[in-house]
């Protein structure tokens, strides 16, 4: 498992590290060991960091903010959760998209 983590994380290194960062919530540890084992090129982490992190940090702002003033940011804290919701299915969607049809040219093309 750890191989094809490693293959994957080569080829797609920058997506992955993007979207994994982005996720608010999601323990840094984790990502960090992920990034240190993986082939991902330096350039590729530090950039998917340094973006990534802006989108989880927002949104742990404004939700820890709306839950401590719950009864008065009570309407926009749902308005948050559900618009990041529908984001993060719609990032995921298309970048499933992408990993099969860059797997699909992967078959069709042993050279690539």
């Amino acid at each position: 498992v750890l191989m094809k983590v490693d293959d994957f994380s080569g080829k797609n290194g920058f997506v992955v590290m993007l979207f994994a960062r982005s996720l608010p919530y999601f323990p840094s540890g984790v990502i960090t060991a992920l990034g240190a084992i993986s082939k991902i090129k330096p350039r590729d982490y530090i950039l998917a960091n340094l973006i990534g992190k802006f989108p989880s940090t927002a949104l742990e702002v404004a939700i820890g903010t709306d839950i401590v003033n719950f009864q008065e940011n009570m309407g926009r804290l749902g308005i948050i959760v559900f618009v990041a919701g529908i984001v993060y299915f719609i990032l995921w969607k298309v970048y499933k998209n992408y990993i099969n049809k860059k797997n699909a040219e992967q078959e069709h093309d042993p050279n690539a």
